[in-house]
């Protein structure tokens, strides 16, 4: 298995959310790389947040079926 960097830098930027008398800015974290696949996280899986102040741990809720198995589902 490669040799998974432990930190990741990354900046909290923001999505606006328009309300008829609301409006603000939200923070928003958006995550993508292979580091993400390197440290087992693949397309499909659901993931299960745990929030706590000042720290996110993020860990795999559920697998996604391999393309094998999902293929041998969409046959039958």
């Amino acid at each position: 298995m490669k040799s998974i960097k432990k930190t990741r830098n990354l900046t909290v930027k923001y999505v606006y959310q328009e309300r008829a008398y609301n409006s603000k800015a939200l923070p928003l974290i958006s995550l993508a790389g292979l580091w993400l696949q390197n440290a087992g996280f693949e397309i499909g899986d659901n993931i299960a947040v745990s929030v706590e102040r000042n720290k996110l741990v993020i860990k795999i809720a559920t697998k996604a079926p391999k393309q094998e198995e999902y293929e041998e589902y969409m046959e039958d």
